[in-house]
C-alpha cells in the first residue's frame, strides 16, 4: 500500500512540474516586446530625421536671405527662374536657399516632393511715418528687407497609425538689405 501511495504522489508532482516549467517564458516575452521596441527605435530615428530636416530648411532660408540682402545680382544666380522673371534678387535668394539645403528648387507656387524645396521671396520696406509695403519712397528713413520662405515635405520611414503620411515643414527668414 505504501508503494502505491508513493507512486501516485510521484505522478502528481511530475504533472505539477510540467505546469510550472518556465523554459519558454523568456522567448514568449521577447516575442511580445520586440515589435514595441522596434517601433520605438524607428520612431526615434524618424523624429531625429525630421528635426535635422527642419534645421536644414531653417539654415537654407537664412542663407538665401543673406545672399538676397548682400548681393542679389550674384553672377552664379543671374539666370531667370520660373516665377521670378522680374527679379534676379528673388532668384538669387531662392537658389542660394536650395543650394545650401542640397535640394532642388520647385517653381514659385509649386508643390515640393521629397528632396525639393518651394522657395518664395518677398522684398519690402518700412519707413518712418508709414506702414511696411513693397514700395517705399526713397529717403533716409527707410529700411529695405528681404523675406525668404521655404516649404518642404518630410516623409517618415514607416506609416504610423493616426499620423499623416507626409509632414509639411516650412521656415522663414527676414534680413535687412544693406544700403
Amino acid at each position: 500500500m505504501r508503494s502505491r501511495l508513493y507512486a501516485e504522489a510521484k505522478a502528481t508532482t511530475s504533472h505539477l512540474r510540467l505546469f510550472r516549467n518556465d523554459s519558454g517564458g523568456a522567448l514568449v516575452e521577447f516575442a511580445l516586446v520586440i515589435p514595441l521596441l522596434l517601433l520605438l527605435v524607428i520612431g526615434v530615428i524618424d523624429l531625429g530625421q525630421k528635426m535635422t530636416y527642419s534645421v536644414t530648411i531653417g539654415n537654407a532660408v537664412r542663407a538665401g536671405a543673406q545672399v538676397g540682402a548682400a548681393d542679389g545680382e550674384a553672377g552664379a544666380y543671374a539666370k531667370p527662374f520660373p516665377g521670378y522673371a522680374n527679379s534676379t534678387v528673388d532668384y538669387a535668394a531662392s537658389q542660394a536657399a536650395c543650394n545650401d539645403a542640397g535640394f532642388t528648387c520647385v517653381a514659385a507656387g509649386g508643390t515640393p516632393s521629397l528632396d525639393q524645396l518651394a522657395v518664395t521671396t518677398t522684398q519690402f520696406c518700412t519707413y518712418s511715418g508709414g506702414p511696411s509695403n513693397t514700395s517705399c519712397p526713397s529717403g533716409a528713413n527707410r529700411a529695405m528687407f528681404i523675406q525668404v520662405t521655404a516649404r518642404g515635405t518630410f516623409t517618415p520611414l514607416i506609416r504610423y497609425p493616426f499620423l499623416p503620411d507626409n509632414v509639411p515643414i516650412s521656415a522663414t527668414a527676414i534680413v535687412q538689405v544693406g544700403q
